[in-house]
């Protein structure tokens, strides 16, 4: 087997969980999904379990998107497939997903030895556009390695349908599980490129996102902003708060972060629903985000 698929999943609808599992069937491809204590766990390991190949974990506690990443990274190398694809549950791909993106990879690696990690392009359900690739460095620290037609550098990827090599995995360390959900996959880039590794971002395939639960509309239609449950704001602003202390983040991240999350945050606070509710998880993330990771986990 070459590569080891894992979805990760809360709560999730399970046929939706079927139809993807049977889409990424394949001789090469090793199937795992990881429950992080779903309220109809039982039922999605039954359905899972009944399914060809594939291997179900069911978590007895939610232990965040981060440790089952790690659970997964674990699975790939004892199974000794050298590439490992994350997903989520609200991921939906094209049943020629992998091969492409993997083609793709294997196809760059021979240029660009030091790629660790290949991104789908990214269309975004509740906006209804596509993302683009995200670049947080000055020009003079750009990768001076040619890239094949169709794929672009890029700072940040998703963690969900991103290729990852294992070498790279190995190389930079686990997801930072103490994140928890949010901002563990901005964690792990930054950590890459700061050890050297190219991150890539490819123009097909293209896989739809749904990301928050709903977007709020503000000045027309002009902006958008991704609405998510109150509890999330608290770890977004607890993680964000811990990236700007990192020596790895990039500062051209940083500065172009800060005021776009003071925006938002005002936003919300103006317009969402639950306005009280999310002023006091960003509060309460935000006291937290000013210990140290060693103090808040002590």
């Amino acid at each position: 087997m070459r590569l080891t698929v894992g979805i990760i999943t809360y709560n999730p609808d399970i046929e939706t969980v079927l139809q993807t599992l049977a889409q990424l069937s394949a001789p090469d491809v090793k199937l795992v999904v990881v429950d992080n204590a779903s309220a109809n766990q039982a039922e999605l390991s039954q359905a899972v379990r009944a399914a060809d190949k594939v291997e179900c974990i069911a978590l007895p506690e939610n232990l965040g998107f981060a440790a089952a990443a790690n659970l997964l990274l674990a699975h790939a190398q004892a199974a000794g497939t050298p590439y490992l694809m994350l997903l989520d549950q609200d991921t939906r791909l094209a049943p020629d997903h992998c091969q492409l993106l993997l083609d793709q990879f294997l196809q760059a690696r021979q240029r660009c030895p030091e790629l660790g990690a290949l991104g789908a392009s990214i269309y975004d359900a509740h906006r209804q556009r596509l993302n683009r690739f995200k670049r947080f460095r000055p020009f003079w620290r750009q990768p001076r390695q040619q890239l094949p037609e169709g794929l672009v550098a890029a700072d940040f990827l998703i963690s969900s349908g991103t290729l990852l090599a294992l070498d790279c995995l190995l190389d930079v360390g686990p997801m930072n599980e103490w994140l928890f959900i949010d901002s563990v996959d901005l964690d792990w880039c930054f950590r890459a490129s700061a050890r050297g590794w190219v991150l890539a971002g490819a123009e097909k395939p293209v896989q739809q996102q749904a990301i928050g639960n709903h977007v709020l509309s503000f000045m027309g239609k002009s902006t958008r902003i991704r609405v998510h449950e109150p509890e999330r704001y608290y770890t977004m602003t607890r993680n964000r708060r811990f990236l700007y202390r990192q020596s790895y983040s990039p500062w051209l991240w940083r500065l172009r972060d800060l005021p776009r999350a003071i925006l938002k945050c005002a936003v919300l606070l103006c317009l969402a629903p639950q306005r009280k509710a999310i002023a006091s998880a960003h509060w309460r993330g935000l006291r937290a985000g000013l210990m140290s990771e060693q103090e808040h986990t002590a």
